[in-house]
């Protein structure tokens, strides 16, 4: 279980040379919440 105070936002996307790059953003404050 995700703790609800918390949200993860995780991209991960595709470059042109064919690498794959990711980010993640930590929100504590975050208003809309998603399960997985």
């Amino acid at each position: 279980m995700a703790d609800t105070s918390v949200t993860v936002l995780r991209l991960v996307f595709g470059t042109e040379n064919g690498k794959t790059a990711s980010m993640e953003f930590n929100n504590p404050k975050a208003t809309v919440t998603q399960a997985e």
